[in-house]
C-alpha cells in the first residue's frame, strides 16, 4: 500500500493576487473583441436582409414577372 504525504504550502497572504498581462494577452483579447463584434455585426445585417421591409419588397420585385 502506498503512503500519502501531505505538504502544507507556505502562503504570504500579504501579497495581492496580480495577473501579468502581457503583449500575447492583450492581443488575444483584442482579437477576441474583434471576433465577436463581427459575429454580431454579421448576424445583425442577415436579420435586416431577412425581416427588414426593404429585404421583403427587393425579393418581391426580383421574382415579379412583367
Amino acid at each position: 500500500m502506498s503512503a500519502i504525504s501531505i505538504v502544507q504550502a507556505d502562503v504570504e497572504l500579504n501579497t495581492p493576487l496580480v495577473l501579468e498581462f502581457n503583449e500575447i494577452t492583450s492581443l488575444m483579447a483584442i482579437s477576441g473583441v474583434g471576433i465577436i463584434a463581427v459575429m454580431v455585426l454579421s448576424v445583425v445585417v442577415a436579420g435586416l436582409a431577412f425581416f427588414g421591409s426593404k429585404g421583403q419588397d427587393l425579393s418581391q420585385e426580383h421574382f415579379a414577372r412583367r
